[in-house]
Order: C-alpha cells, then sequence, then structure tokens
C-alpha cells in the first residue's frame, strides 16, 4: 500500500459480509464469488527481486484477506497443527524465497498501520512452536505509533470467529474456508500504466470509495522511492510534504494544473500527472527535491 494512505478503516460488519461470501462456496451453493476490482500500479523493481504492486484501490479487501489468513495460520498453530500453519505463511504470507534489507511479508500496509501490522505477525511468529520450525525469519518495517486500532481489533474479532469454528468443525472446516478465501475469490485486477487514469477508472466501474484526487497520486510518487524506509519517510512527510500541504486548504488539487502550465503551456488536464513527472525528473526520484520543485511558486498563490 501506499505509505501515506488512509488507514485500515473496514469494521466487523464488512468482514462479516466477506465471511458470508466464503460460506456460500464452502456450503456448495456457488463455485465461486466475485468481488470486484483491485486497481494497482507497477513499481520499478530490479529483475532478481519480487515484482511491486501499489495497490490504487482494493486495500481493504486485500487487507482483510491477509488477515484471514494470518489468523487462521495463528489458531491452526496454536492448536497444534503446526505443518498447515506452516504452509500458509509459507505460501501467503512472506516471500520465502528473496532476503531483502527491509522486509519480506508480502503485505506492506500504509505507515499508520504498520505497528498493528508487525504485532499481529509476531503473534502468529510466537504462537504454539513456530518460532522454532517456520525455518524463514520474517523481517518487518519499522514502525512507530499505537499497536492497538482498527487493524488489531479487525485481527482479534477474525481469531475469536475462526477459534469458535474450529472448537466446532474441527481443522478441516477451515481449510475449506481458507482455500475458498485464496482460490475461489474472482477479482478483476486493473493494472495502470500512468497512475492518472486512477480517478476515471474509479468513475468508470461506479466505484462507491473516495475517488484518489491528483494531490494524493503525487503524494504517492513522491515517496514511493522510500516506502520501505519508515523513519525517512515519515521525516520527509512531517517537515516538508506536510508544511507543503498545509498551506493549501481544500485547494490543494487545484495547484497542480496551473503550476504545471507554467512549465509546460500545452499540457492538457488529462496529462496532468505525466506532465509532472516530467517536470520534477530532475530530481532523480529524491523527495525532497521533488517537493522544492513543486513548492517554487506556492508562495504567490
Amino acid at each position: 500500500m501506499p505509505i501515506f494512505q488512509r488507514e485500515y478503516v473496514w469494521s466487523e460488519r464488512q468482514f462479516v459480509r466477506m465471511l458470508n461470501e466464503l460460506d456460500s462456496i464452502v456450503d456448495g451453493e456457488d463455485v465461486n464469488r466475485f468481488l470486484g476490482a483491485i486497481i494497482g500500479v507497477r513499481r520499478n523493481s530490479n529483475p532478481a527481486s519480487p515484482q511491486v504492486f501499489e495497490i490504487v484501490d482494493g486495500q481493504q479487501r486485500l487487507t482483510t484477506l491477509y488477515l484471514l489468513v494470518t489468523s487462521a495460520a495463528y489458531i491452526a498453530s496454536r492448536n497444534g497443527h503446526e505443518d498447515y500453519a506452516k504452509g500458509l505463511i509459507n505460501t501467503n504470507l512472506i516471500l520465502t524465497w528473496w532476503t531483502p534489507v527491509s522486509t519480506n511479508t508480502k503485505l506492506i500496509p500504509s505507515y499508520s498501520d504498520r505497528a498493528q501490522f508487525n504485532k499481529i505477525i509476531r503473534v502468529l511468529i510466537n504462537s504454539g512452536r513456530l518460532g522454532d520450525s517456520l525455518g524463514v525469519q520474517t523481517i518487518l518495517l519499522d514502525s512507530q505509533g499505537s499497536e492497538t486500532g482498527r487493524l488489531k481489533r479487525q485481527f482479534d474479532k477474525i481469531t475469536k470467529v475462526l477459534q469458535n469454528r474450529y472448537d466446532e468443525f474441527g481443522l478441516e472446516h477451515i481449510k475449506e474456508l481458507i482455500t475458498a478465501a485464496t482460490t475461489k475469490l474472482t477479482f478483476v485486477f486493473i493494472l495502470l500504466r500512468d497512475p492518472s487514469n486512477a480517478t476515471t477508472v474509479f468513475k468508470g466501474l461506479n466505484d462507491p470509495g473516495i475517488p484518489i484526487g491528483i494531490g494524493d497520486l503525487v503524494r504517492n510518487e513522491v515517496f514511493s522511492s522510500i516506502a520501505t524506509d519508515s523513519n525517512q519517510a515519515l521525516s520527509i512527510h512531517r517537515d516538508h510534504w506536510i508544511p507543503f500541504r498545509e498551506k493549501f486548504g481544500e485547494f490543494f488539487d487545484n495547484y497542480f494544473f496551473p503550476f504545471a502550465i507554467i512549465h509546460k503551456s500545452s499540457i492538457k488536464n488529462a496529462e496532468l500527472f505525466h506532465g509532472l513527472v516530467e517536470i520534477w525528473s530532475s530530481s532523480n526520484g529524491n523527495p525532497i527535491e521533488i517537493i522544492k520543485i513543486l513548492n517554487e511558486f506556492q508562495l504567490n498563490i
């Protein structure tokens, strides 16, 4: 997820709705279920490392599914089924073939959720005898802030539901539920070459969420190169981005088109994001330099 994306907000109500979709598959009422579109942007990476996708829309659904699998692995581990737990972890939750500097979890949450996310992963790894037998070290991103919040509460609620089902129906039911979650849910994955198309796609899909604005796209792009360095990103966000952002108030998105026209007089609104990237290309992706370039005419507005 983009490092400064909004935090996880789903409540128990949304999880129960997703669980009902899975139950309909487990009970044989449906072969699969369609859960909408996921919109992503491919981020550059070297050929020897995993392909990274930045999720523009679908954060809540993907995070909830990740929590579901994590909770199932936790239930399995603490009830003596370490082999199944290890299989879930190594297949769905962490990368086992790549040794990165920053992290090897398959989901990287936004900064505001990382302390809770790390707490959840540590709870899982320390359950049962996993810590001694997993075989792969889980590498977590640095985080600050509270370890309690909506993400951790959702994990606790999911764990309570799965433990009750384990007690009543046994491990086979948990396996059927997770098989449905990982193989029987259908999504349309829309891969954007240009992040600025996100708003158009939102409207075309009649998405009920909050459309992403040009300011959000610019912020995500500015911090994309340091998304895994939480301390650096937080420092630059606090000391440079927020002072730049707050001067505009509710008119933040309105700044970028006039700014771009000064640099590229023939630019069209549909080309705005791509044009902005060209304007700050001399920064070589340095977030502070990009913000300095964007800040050029701010005092005159």
